[in-house]
């Protein structure tokens, strides 16, 4: 049913990348990745996540002689729900989202009873950050870096986070701007380095315009053009580039407070993310949960009970030789997940922010799911 896999997936990217610095690893690395590493051959490993950026997008906006299509050497699966505050903490761990707890945007904490969240510590319900900027998901659910380990291994480490908002309306290249910052880390003076790199293009424009859009096609060029420059200066340099997940292009919303016989069996507010929303119903409410859902959704939307997403793995606990115990983090996953069908989303209510976007992520279609794995190495 799903399409996730962990045995080839940006979570094994991870892990090759440890493997080939001699960190210990936590999942079984790519084989094919690997192949073009060669055992710690290169001096410098760069891994550049360029956000949303799936493998329909590449294909839709980029041609066959594009630098990012022409070293293309295969397809990977993102991890569920596939979306950035869920997948970047596997991409800089080499853990699955069972592992590391971050099961989305945001998160039920019964520590504090509320929903927060995840990259900035935002209450979902008030829409305030909690005092003092304080986030529970640094106390409550650290989880260790490759970039930590690696240094640990005596090589050098860089994290860049390339963030742009007004892409295209301001005389600035996105794609230049990137690439001479990786360019400046990987002059490493003797010492093997690892870069890993953040973009979050061509995402911020796909929410905006669209998985067709033209600014997408603009922000895609730049970047492949500026990226094709950067391998050309290359030497004894192994790029890597791959996405967080894909995008699906927004078809219907819906909004759970327009249903008070839903959100009256709800004993928190909502959590995870809008293709896959997670509820926590009060204890005797279940029946009525469900027959709300029925009501509202029509067939719209499929209702996941906790356990069924545990026994299809979604979320990576796929180790036979580990046990419930072996994650904890599943203590604090919903009750139930509301899955919304291709182009679907369930929110608690509306707002400008979630107006004006037209296209989404977070399910598991192949939309969503399949990113590149681009491979580009230079002697």
């Amino acid at each position: 049913m799903p399409l996730v896999d962990y045995t080839n997936s940006i979570v094994n990217v991870a892990n090759s990348i440890l493997k080939d610095f001699g960190a210990p690893t936590h999942h079984a690395s790519l084989a094919c990745l690997n192949e073009f590493l060669q055992n710690g051959t290169y001096r410098n490993v760069v891994l550049v996540v360029l956000d949303g950026m799936g493998i329909n997008v590449l294909e839709e906006h980029l041609d066959q002689s594009s630098f990012l299509r022409g070293f293309c050497v295969g397809e990977l699966s993102s991890v569920v729900p596939s979306a950035t505050a869920a997948a970047i903490p596997c991409i800089r761990s080499g853990l699955t989202p069972a592992e590391t707890g971050h099961f989305g945007w945001s998160l039920w904490f019964e520590e504090l009873n509320r929903t927060v969240a995840l990259f900035n510590g935002e209450d979902m319900q008030t829409e305030e950050c909690l005092p003092h900027g304080y986030n529970p998901a640094n106390a409550l659910l650290p989880y260790p870096s490759i970039t930590d380990a690696i240094r640990k291994t005596g090589a050098k480490a860089h994290v860049l986070h390339h963030v742009l908002h007004n892409f295209g309306k301001r005389k600035y290249n996105i794609g230049r701007s990137m690439t001479r910052r990786l360019r400046s880390r990987s002059r490493n003076f003797g010492k093997r380095s690892f870069t890993y790199c953040y973009c979050n293009q061509p995402d911020y424009t796909l929410h905006r315009t669209g998985t067709r859009g033209e600014d997408v096609a603009t922000v895609l060029r730049k970047i492949d053009k500026a990226l094709a420059r950067f391998a050309k200066k290359m030497r004894r340099t192994a790029l890597i580039v791959i996405a967080d997940h894909g995008h699906l292009n927004l078809q219907k919303r819906y909004f759970l407070e327009e249903c008070p016989a839903l959100t009256n069996t709800l004993r928190a507010f909502p959590d995870i993310e809008q293709r896959l929303l997670g509820c926590r119903v009060k204890q005797g409410r279940e029946a009525d949960f469900l027959r709300a859902c029925a009501d509202f959704f029509g067939d719209d939307v499929d209702v996941l009970p906790k356990q069924r997403t545990i026994e299809l793995g979604l979320f990576g606990n796929t180790d036979t030789q580990k046990t419930g115990q072996d994650y904890p983090q599943f203590e604090r996953l919903p009750d139930f997940f509301l899955a919304g069908k291709p182009g679907i989303t369930v929110d608690y209510h509306g707002g400008a922010s979630k107006n004006q976007l037209v296209s989404t992520h977070g399910g598991i279609t192949p939309q969503e799911m399949l990113v590149p794995l681009i491979v580009c190495v230079k002697d």
